[in-house]
Order: C-alpha cells, then sequence, then structure tokens
C-alpha cells in the first residue's frame, strides 16, 4: 500500500489535485477531509466543511 499526502493552505485544490492523481494512476479509493470516495463518489464518512 502507498500513500500520498497533499499539504498546503485552505483553497489551493488539493482536493482536486488528488482526485487528478487518483485518475491518473488508477487509484480506487481516496480519502479526503473524512470522506471515502471512490470514482467521484463518496462512500462513507461525515465533511468537517459541511459543518461550517
Amino acid at each position: 500500500m502507498e500513500i500520498f499526502a497533499l499539504i498546503g493552505e485552505s483553497g489551493t485544490g488539493k482536493s482536486h489535485k488528488a482526485l487528478l492523481i487518483a485518475h491518473k494512476y488508477n487509484i480506487n479509493y481516496v480519502i479526503d477531509d473524512g470522506l471515502l470516495i471512490r470514482k467521484d463518489k463518496i462512500l462513507a464518512g461525515h465533511s468537517a466543511k459541511k459543518d461550517k
């Protein structure tokens, strides 16, 4: 298993870049802001962003 981490300020496109990397390298699952995502579909989790 390999783990990738994208670090940066809010609003810099980390989530977008993570999905691009996943598509490019055939990565099936991404965990972003507490959400488990597979092929652009949220499977499980709770986003802290929606609590704001």
